[in-house]
């Protein structure tokens, strides 16, 4: 009796059936060519129906997106900026993307992003709202550090209705995302 695959659901013939090149050779060939590979769409006409690792590309957008099974992480092309919602404690995730914006309505405390893999690189965009804010980057494993360039003190709070841009890369071997760049005054 034949069964189907578990990704694409391609029809397998058992060993005592009759294969028939139509129905199930070609059929299956023009369902990988269709489906393999990086698709090519547009933000519009997205898969209705991805399946996990699935990469397309959208044209309209320049972006290349991996679908995780939940939602589209983007893997290529020009970052998008992913708004955080104010709380006093803020852990961002990868999966949301590479870049974060708050709009910072009282102080902030941040823990380092979840889902990091090796490498990965993040900038904050934080803009003070209503009075001066002060942004907090938390220690410890999975966290910041900082180094003698740009140490804990060095980040000061942010004026009121101005813009201030916050960098780290994450390095999995010390389970630490590491402060780069700070530049203040937007």
């Amino acid at each position: 009796m034949a069964s189907t695959t578990t990704i694409w659901g391609f029809r397998k013939p058992a060993g005592s059936d009759t294969v028939d090149v139509d129905a199930d050779l070609n059929a299956m060939l023009d369902d990988l060519d269709a489906n393999l590979g990086i698709l090519f769409c547009t933000s519009s006409t997205r898969p209705a129906s991805p399946v996990d690792g699935q990469r397309i590309y959208e044209t309209d957008t320049r972006r290349g997106y991996m679908w995780t099974g939940t939602i589209w992480l983007q893997q290529s092309g020009p970052a998008a900026w992913f708004d955080l919602t104010y709380v006093a404690t803020v852990t961002p995730s990868m999966l949301d993307g590479r870049r974060f914006r708050l709009v910072m309505t009282g102080d902030v405390a941040f823990n380092g992003p979840t889902s990091p893999v090796d490498g990965d690189e993040v900038i904050f965009e934080l803009t003070a709202s209503g009075a001066d804010r002060t942004a907090t980057f938390n220690t410890g494993a999975g966290h910041f550090a900082f180094g003698s360039d740009i140490d804990s003190g060095s980040i000061t709070a942010t004026t009121s209705g101005t813009t201030d841009f916050v960098g780290a890369i994450y390095r999995s071997s010390a389970d630490r995302w590491r402060v780069i760049s700070y530049a203040k005054g937007y």
